[in-house]
């Protein structure tokens, strides 16, 4: 099963970098593939929502190039309905002297970006931030992932509690991630002929490339252990990428209670 997007990671770019559709001094390398990578991380919860920041870097297809756009996104959990705000979007890139020799790296900030402050959103929701809910680090009881038989993934623990997610459901987040990043960046100029948002929605994430990789424990706000956080990561070997989400795994109550 595919997902219709391209799955391509973020290399620490190396070489040339775009400015006002110039390209700055430097060493001649050639020109490398678009780079693309797209990652959540946890920022806050409160009793109905997760709120994530989700991130995207592209390398616009030049070394030592790197341009970062930064959402804040709050999830229902029981919806799965999103509502978001644009955070940041910047391009880091490479500064050389007239003579070739590299000078270090600057950060350039997009005009116009509005002054928006994450935590503040917190607060206007009743969230607590990620570190304060978070248990990673001191409770570390370890889970073991394995493919149910009817296809999706499951985490299992010592206690018998079982938490599973159906390809369907993480098919259906894949998805919304990689529409939301193609309707939501900007359109920011590239080496390649191809439009920024093209490149995004062109992207493709095989379902069998993804695998869990971290449980983000933490002090439950809403009825506790009926759910688990967990980072699901996508990837193709024969390309440089990754798509990196954070899901929820919901309780099967028919393991727990010694059903089928």
């Amino acid at each position: 099963m595919k997902i219709a997007r391209q799955s391509l990671t973020s290399l620490l770019a190396v070489g040339l970098v775009l400015a006002s559709s110039q390209i700055s001094p430097g060493p001649a390398f050639a020109t490398p593939p678009d780079v693309i990578d797209i990652r959540e991380e946890p920022f806050g919860l409160n009793e109905t929502h997760l709120f994530v920041l989700r991130s995207s870097t592209d390398n616009l297809g030049l070394y030592e190039s790197l341009r970062v756009e930064t959402f804040l996104v709050a999830i229902d959990a029981a919806t799965g309905e999103e509502e978001h705000w644009l955070i940041d979007r910047s391009v880091r890139s490479s500064e050389y002297s007239e003579d070739g020799e590299m000078l270090g790296y600057k950060v350039v900030r997009d005009e116009g970006l509005a002054d928006v402050n994450p935590f503040a959103i917190l607060a206007e929701r009743d969230a607590l931030p990620w570190s304060a809910v978070s248990l990673t680090g001191w409770y570390e009881v370890k889970a073991d992932f394995a493919r149910t038989p009817d296809g999706g993934w499951q985490a299992s623990y010592p206690s018998g509690q079982v938490f599973r997610i159906a390809d369907a459901a993480l098919v259906q987040k894949l998805v919304g991630v990689s529409d939301f990043m193609s309707r939501n960046v900007a359109d920011h100029p590239r080496m390649a002929s191809i439009a920024t948002r093209q490149l995004f929605a062109d992207r493709t994430v095989p379902l069998e490339s993804c695998e869990p990789a971290a449980v983000f424990n933490h002090f439950a706000l809403r009825a506790p252990g009926t759910e688990l956080l967990v980072r699901i990561d996508c990837s193709v070997r024969d390309e440089v990428g990754v798509t990196s989400v954070v899901v929820h795994l919901k309780e099967d109550r028919s393991v727990v209670s010694g059903g089928g």
